[in-house]
């Protein structure tokens, strides 16, 4: 639907840096920001290539950052970053629903973000994942906005994955329904994959009102996994990404345990937001404790973590959206083994090693077969890189996002906006 169903018009004239006919857009960071995970590496991403690119960008987010203060981010930021007033406690950065962020947090997000849209005479909200859409759609009731979602991944696949075991079915239903009414109401959708475009148009949203986006490297990573030389280090196999349970780490011990035993030099490093606890505990369940290792991504040098390894590892299933790891994967020219479902735009045998989802034996004997035979690995790395570098940037993504929003703000356009007295 087209969304315009909003309330009167009260809006200040839009700033005058606006005025040459670029509106200003605001982006809905329902999360710690900055952070880095995907989500939130995605938005910060995003606002940085849109700012650089002629366009105002505002970003609201909760009131802390990945490292729980405000101190994490360029110092200097191209977009004008706005945070929800500061809230007592200790607040965890990691992915997932909870009752403080719904009960506090996002409230507190909506009324940040009514003000600085007033305040900014800001008529296009740029919403991330089902908290930042629903943000904006409070929003829409008040004030003429136009909002663009999006879409990350869908509910249906990932909901259950933060609730009990005997409260699963009820929590896919749920999100399953949520996917079903919600991105439908945006007034544009930036589905990040094929996947979840073809789910949302299953679902009634007009194929017309999409632009499938994913995500890109920046010029500075680029920079930063091309510098110097760092040769592999034999046996390292390497997985950078939180430890959520969709993110499949309990089959990666497991298929680790299977290659290990063929692989005597194997050591695997989980480059991951602390804590590390529960996953440790886990191998050492497995017998292979000693050869698992952590490194804290809050103070992780990323590019050098991964291309001193020797294989690099994604264990997601079931992922309709796209691992920002992936990205980070190829530019690093290392070799990926991956189950199929999560490893958007790999070619089998070209630039990776794609096993069918939940082969636990099939990934681990991927994994051994590149750690015994380095030059595959080496062919299939440095493919992977030279499409990383070739195909994706987040300057070209730009591009895209604006035609997105463009076609948004004509549901607006016509809305009067008063000037401020």
């Amino acid at each position: 639907m087209k969304g315009s169903d909003h309330g009167p018009s009260v809006l200040p004239e839009p700033d005058a840096k606006t005025r040459t006919g670029i509106e200003p857009v605001l982006m809905v960071a329902a999360c710690p920001f900055p952070c880095r995970r995907g989500t939130p590496i995605r938005i910060e991403r995003l606002a940085e290539a849109v700012a650089r690119s002629g366009r105002p960008v505002h970003v609201v987010a909760y009131h802390y950052a990945g490292d729980g203060n405000v101190s994490l981010g360029a110092s200097d930021p191209v977009y004008q970053l706005h945070r929800i007033p500061r809230v007592p406690g200790s607040w965890d950065p990691a992915p997932g629903p909870g009752l403080g962020k719904m009960a506090i947090l996002n409230p507190l997000l909506l009324a940040k973000t009514v003000k600085v849209v007033r305040q900014h005479g800001i008529r296009l909200l740029h919403c991330h994942h089902y908290e930042g859409l629903l943000v904006g759609l409070a929003v829409r009731q008040l004030l003429p906005v136009s909002i663009v979602y999006d879409a990350h991944t869908l509910l249906g696949d990932e909901l259950s994955y933060y609730g009990p075991e005997f409260s699963k079915g009820a929590l896919t239903r749920f999100g399953t329904y949520l996917d079903r009414t919600l991105p439908k109401r945006a007034n544009h959708v930036i589905p990040v994959t094929d996947d979840i475009f073809d789910k949302i148009a299953e679902h009634g949203g007009n194929g017309e009102r999409m632009t499938i986006i994913g995500n890109g490297i920046e010029e500075e990573a680029i920079e930063a996994f091309s510098q110097g030389d760092v040769a592999p280090v034999p046996g390292r196999v390497v997985y950078a990404g939180n430890l959520a349970a969709y993110q499949g780490i309990d089959l990666l011990l497991e298929a680790f345990k299977l290659a290990a035993a063929e692989c005597q030099e194997a050591q695997l490093v989980l480059v991951s937001p602390k804590p590390h606890g529960p996953v440790q505990e886990a191998a050492d369940n497995l017998g292979i404790g000693d050869r698992v290792s952590f490194v804290d991504a809050e103070h992780a040098d990323l590019p050098f973590e991964l291309r001193s390894a020797s294989v690099l590892v994604n264990p997601r299933v079931h992922c309709p959206g796209y691992p920002l790891k992936l990205l980070n994967y190829m530019a690093a020219g290392r070799p990926i083994v991956s189950f199929d479902s999560s490893g958007k735009n790999l070619r089998n045998g070209v630039d990776a090693v794609l096993v069918p989802d939940e082969d636990i034996p099939g990934f681990a004997k991927g994994i051994a077969g590149l750690l015994s035979n380095p030059d595959r690995a080496d062919d299939l790395g440095g493919t992977a890189r030279q499409r990383a570098f070739r195909d994706y940037s987040w300057n070209a993504i730009a591009m895209r996002v604006h035609h997105a929003y463009e076609q948004a703000l004509s549901d607006v356009r016509g809305a009067e906006v008063p000037a401020v007295s």
